[in-house]
C-alpha cells in the first residue's frame, strides 16, 4: 500500500485525486528529496486511474516528472485525465462524436492517439 505521505504518487493514490505541483514538500518525500535535487526535478504531475465507476481505489497512478518549474494548467490535467481514462476503459468501449462516426472510429487504436 502507497503511503499518503509517499509524494506525489502517495498523495495521489491516497486522495483519489491528481497532484500537480512544483512545491518539493509536495511531490518528493524525505527519502527521495536528496536524488528529485540531484536530479533537477522541478514540477511532478500524478493521476490516478480508476478501474471503473464504483472502484474507490485507483488501479494505478500515472506519474510524469519535469525539470522546468510549472504550475497546474487545468485544461491540461483534464485532458490527461480523460486520455488516461479512456486507454485504460478500452477504445471500443468509447461513444465517438456524432461528428467523427463509428466505422471511422473502429480503425482508430491506441498508436493513432499519440
Amino acid at each position: 500500500i502507497v503511503k499518503y505521505w509517499s509524494g506525489a504518487v502517495g498523495r495521489a493514490y491516497s486522495s483519489g485525486n491528481p497532484v500537480w505541483s512544483f512545491n518539493k514538500d509536495v511531490f518528493a518525500d524525505a527519502g527521495r528529496l536528496d536524488l528529485f535535487n540531484k536530479a533537477k526535478i522541478e514540477t511532478a504531475l500524478a493521476v490516478p486511474v480508476f478501474s471503473g465507476k464504483s472502484s474507490s481505489t485507483p488501479a494505478f497512478v500515472f506519474c510524469c516528472y519535469s525539470f522546468v518549474r510549472t504550475g497546474s494548467v487545468p485544461f491540461v490535467l483534464k485532458f490527461v485525465q480523460q486520455a488516461l481514462k479512456l486507454l485504460w476503459g478500452g477504445l471500443d468501449k468509447v461513444q465517438p462524436h456524432e461528428s467523427v462516426g463509428e466505422d471511422i472510429w473502429r480503425d482508430v487504436a491506441p498508436a493513432d492517439l499519440g
